[in-house]
């Protein structure tokens, strides 16, 4: 059947089979088909064709089959019945032009599919209840005047549903009701994308909302309840500066204004998320893009919503829980940043930000003794760098690398050992520094190690004079005594720099042979604390000769005694005073005990004596005046 140039209204018809076409004979002006009070039912498995327009001004349209229009449809009257007794649309209504619904809609499990390659409205006084509602052609779609609702399966392919400042409703709480390739739902204002919810899946429902206003952006964002409870959660995308004044309902919130943990609040775009049905907790998922040259400037690792009860600023709404590619969407540069669990959705500003980074955690010794090289390190970030410091009073930092510091901790009870990370090259942004990192040291206290010594011979000469060049000079065999000082110290460690070491407070040691050595003493510490110093010990070589001695047997200056260090052969002879010699000796030790050669007691008196003597190292005795290391004088023997 085939009616040309359609100028009359139809009085009533059936199609219950076949194929039946509306074409017009004038190419300027389409065809309309008007049905002006009369049932028009098309049968299952009937197709419908018009190439124009379809004005249900009264009566009923029921259908059942195809009705395939390429132009607009206008029901002023009812599409479909209630039931009761005629049945609604279960059939495919194909619009290429505008759906503009006037009156009653009854859907059925029908699908509106809306194919027109120019911008289509979805546009009416009265509001339709899709089943299925798909949308295809090569432009956006345009909801007008009032909300529409969708109560099956929503199709977005590649189309742009743009909302308006109305709310598209998907009833159907299936996490899989909105299906896309790379569409998605664009609103303006009070505008949104409505989803009721009746599962909490791991993988949450999608909202896939975007904008061509301005810089193009799909951004969408995931909720999951924490329940089965009936919930219904609505989501627009608002592409602008959160600081533009772009709405009327009291904005701008500037990305500025934001709480001391947030570096930086995400200034390319926002959410309006509201909470209309139900009461449970849900996790949220926002989305940025990852590619910093052609979308998003920042990266994003937490979630902000505007507080507008006390400090008119973002605030942070608590723990991340997720940052990367989330199970839902086929984009591989989309970014989500998670928070389980929201519970308050008023007010409904909600956008990306980045927070202020973590402090670093420190690890190295927490114990330790002052004066001691410790290392403190950080797990580094690929991106960070780090800053460390302490109080000059507390110890000095002596060497750092890149993750790490050495310090040398003062003798002060406790230090602290701060780091700073900075985080760069956020997607053009740069991080500001971090929480500061501390780590607490315990500095135990050191000893302080010194001591001084006590020589055999402290006074040599008779006269109160050393023949030394400096009073820490001894002869080889000489007893020294090492006498402690150290404070803070329960043990003791020397080495007398000749193989020779000892654990006693106050040891003693001889030297066998000449030589500068330097002795070293360790203290330690109740505490296992260290302490060390030195002191230098000379022994040297030569020749000391007294001049008075007392062989009365008092046990004090019995002895003629000659101290010698390093000498090698030696003569000494002693003389009366009439030139005679009574005494000889190249014994190793240079002694006269006041007995003659013979064995007889010498009286007391003046005697004199000559020594003739070598140093095993050839130098010059320097007591001696001749050349031939030849020296003499008295001695006063007292009885």
């Amino acid at each position: 059947m085939i009616a040309k140039s359609f100028t009359n209204a139809i009085k009533g018809i059936m199609i219950t089979a076949g194929v039946f076409s509306f074409t017009s004979n004038v190419s300027a002006q389409p065809a309309t088909l008007t049905n002006d009070g009369a049932m028009f039912y098309i049968n299952t498995g009937a197709i419908v064709y018009c190439n124009g327009h379809v004005d249900n001004q009264a009566g009923i349209l029921v259908n059942l089959g195809t009705f395939d229009i390429d132009g607009n449809i206008v029901n002023d009257a009812q599409l479909g019945g209630n039931g009761n007794p005629l049945p609604p649309n279960n059939g495919l209504f194909r619009v290429a032009g505008d759906w503009r619904n006037n009156n009653l809609f009854y859907a059925g499990t029908g699908k509106v599919l809306l194919d027109g390659n120019n911008i289509q409205g979805i546009t009416g006084i009265s509001s339709c209840y899709f089943y299925d509602l798909e949308l295809a052609g090569t432009n956006r779609k345009e909801m007008q005047f009032v909300d529409e609702f969708v109560t099956n399966e929503l199709a977005l392919n590649d189309i742009e549903l743009w909302t308006d400042q109305y709310t598209m409703h998907v009833e159907n709480n299936l996490i899989g009701a909105i299906t896309r390739t790379t569409g998605f739902v664009s609103s303006l204002e009070s505008g949104s994308l409505s989803r009721r919810m009746q599962n909490n899946a791991e993988t949450g429902y999608p909202f896939p909302v975007g904008s061509t206003q301005g810089n193009p952006r799909y951004r969408p964002v995931v909720i999951r309840p924490t329940t089965s409870l009936p919930n219904r959660f609505t989501v627009r995308l608002v592409n602008a500066n959160p600081g533009n004044n772009i709405d009327s309902i009291g904005y701008p919130k500037p990305a500025s204004d934001h709480d001391a943990t947030i570096c930086y609040v995400n200034d390319n775009y926002w959410y309006k998320i509201n909470h209309p049905e139900g009461s449970d907790n849900a996790d949220l998922a926002l989305s940025y893009e990852a590619d910093p040259v052609l979308y998003d400037q920042g990266a994003y690792n937490g979630l902000v919503q505007w507080d507008s009860i006390t400090d008119n600023r973002w605030e942070d709404i608590g723990t991340t829980a997720f940052v990367g590619p989330y199970l839902y969407g086929n984009d591989p540069n989309l970014i989500f940043v998670r928070k389980n669990a929201v519970n308050d959705f008023s007010p409904e500003p909600f956008t990306l930000a980045y927070k202020v980074p973590p402090a670093p955690p420190l690890f190295g010794e927490d114990v330790i003794c002052a004066d001691v090289a410790t290392t403190y390190s950080i797990f580094p970030n690929t991106n960070g760098t780090y800053v460390f410091s302490v109080d000059t009073s507390e110890g000095t930092i002596v060497s750092t690398t890149d993750t790490s510091a050495t310090i040398i901790w003062n003798d002060v009870p406790f230090g602290t050992v701060n780091v700073v990370e900075t985080i760069n090259n956020q997607n053009g942004y740069v991080s500001c520094p971090s929480l500061v990192g501390s780590f607490l040291v315990d500095i135990l206290s050191l000893p302080h190690a010194l001591f001084g010594t006590v020589y055999e011979y402290p006074n040599p000469n008779p006269d109160g004079t050393y023949n030394y060049n400096n009073p820490d000079d001894v002869f080889v065999n000489d007893l020294i005594t090492f006498l402690d000082s150290s404070t803070n110290t329960d043990t003791w460690f020397w080495d007398f720099n000749d193989g020779v070491t000892s654990a006693n407070q106050n040891p003693y040691h001889t030297y066998g042979d000449i030589g500068t050595y330097n002795v070293m003493m360790v203290a330690t510490s109740p505490d296992g604390c260290l302490d060390t110093t030195y002191k230098p010990i000379n022994v040297v070589e030569g020749l000391i000769i007294p001049n008075v001695f007392t062989p009365n047997g008092d046990g004090y200056n019995d002895v003629f005694k000659i101290r010698n260090s390093n000498v090698g052969e030696f003569v000494f002879r002693v003389f009366n005073r009439w030139g005679t010699q009574i005494y000889e000796t190249t014994a190793p030790e240079i002694a006269w005990d006041g007995k003659t050669t013979a064995g007889l007691t010498a009286p007391g008196g003046t005697y004199f004596y000559t020594v003739k003597a070598k140093l095993k190292s050839g130098n010059d005795i320097a007591i001696f005046q001749d050349k031939d290391a030849l020296t003499k004088g008295t001695i006063t023997l007292i009885r």
